[in-house]
């Protein structure tokens, strides 16, 4: 593998470590400022971007001082992310680096979109087209994920964490979709919600550490396999 697309890997792992660490930072400092106290399992992660405080939306208060943190960590996720899938794109070489590119920017669009309209914006379907956006395409990254690296030689393991963490993490989306139309299943609303975004920070974590340890031996220019 060439230099070039080589630093192009090593840009895609710290896009993606840091679109990681940035979110899980963001939403704790958020979480920890809000008002009253923010149940992880009980409040959407959107509470925490609600600009404005002493309101009711959905059946819960809503409060967060720290709203601009959360959007502005929205964004930046965006941001991140995209520039990870677009860096890897241009480290890989088959077919499968354009669904990745296109994953990769349609969730940053959507995530994008979170954080410029709060879920009290007011603005019709918005924020909720950009929730379905980020949580359906961030997950489709990480399984398109596991046929497009396959050039690059990583361990199993990653290809079993990008086939399998997207696959809870729509399940989940959709045991939330239904739980909003049919009130809470077994467990709260967040908790669903959560389970279906978390699976993109871990793959984003998961993706980070294996390009970047991934063996001297696999980056030399005869070390590629050729694209199926």
């Amino acid at each position: 593998m060439s230099v070039v697309r080589q630093n192009a890997l090593v840009v895609a792992a710290l896009a993606w470590g840091a679109a990681a660490v940035v979110y899980v930072a963001g939403e704790a400092l958020a979480a920890a400022a809000y008002t009253p106290a923010y149940s992880y399992a009980e409040n959407y992660i959107s509470d925490l971007g609600v600009p404005a405080c002493g309101i009711v939306f959905a059946g819960r208060a809503v409060c967060s001082p720290l709203h601009a943190v959360m959007n502005g960590d929205f964004v930046l996720q965006g941001v991140l992310f995209f520039v990870g899938g677009l860096a890897a794109a241009r480290a890989l070489s088959g077919v499968g680096r354009w669904p990745l590119a296109a994953c990769a920017a349609l969730n940053a669009i959507g995530i994008s979109l979170v954080g410029l309209f709060p879920e009290t914006s007011g603005v019709a379907g918005v924020h909720g087209l950009g929730a379905f956006l980020a949580i359906v395409f961030g997950n489709a990254t990480g399984f398109v994920s596991a046929f497009a690296f396959r050039e690059l030689r990583l361990p199993t393991a990653h290809r079993v964490a990008s086939l399998a963490l997207p696959v809870l993490g729509l399940a989940a989306l959709a045991v939330l979709i239904a739980a909003r139309e049919h009130g809470p299943l077994l467990v709260p609303d967040g908790v669903w919600e959560r389970a279906s975004v978390y699976t993109i920070t871990a793959w984003e974590a998961v993706t980070a550490v294996f390009l970047l340890r991934r063996p001297a031996t696999a980056r030399g220019n005869d070390g590629v396999i050729p694209p199926a």
